[in-house]
């Protein structure tokens, strides 16, 4: 029994190390909060100053993730701190670590 989790450890690390390395080269943050707020305002598409499930899917969809529609339903349960299942502006910041720490590029346009 004692080997199976020497195993699973050694399993553990090699996916870490893989999607770190696959899509975060390392780790290191790729992008800064203010990239990842000024990218996914321009999302708002009906302008309610807020943004729903299927706002936040697309935008993950154009920064080419492969599963945009977990990664909206993840950041939704990560960021949505009043319940109403969108992202307001007070909680880009939290959208924007969820962002960063998933290791997600935003386009460099945004950085300004």
């Amino acid at each position: 029994m004692g080997g199976n989790n020497h195993i699973l450890s050694q399993l553990e690390i090699v996916f870490y190390i893989f999607v770190k390395v696959k899509h975060n080269k390392g780790g290191l943050p790729t992008c800064t909060k203010q990239a990842v707020k000024n990218y996914f305002r321009k999302f708002d598409t009906n302008g309610d100053g807020k943004l729903s499930f299927l706002e936040l899917k697309n935008a993950f969809k154009m920064l080419g993730v492969k599963a945009p529609f977990w990664e909206a339903l993840q950041a939704i349960n990560k960021a949505d701190d009043n319940g109403d299942f969108c992202i307001t502006d007070d909680e880009l910041g939290t959208l924007a670590e969820f962002v960063i720490e998933r290791g997600i590029s935003i386009p460099a346009s945004y950085s300004a």
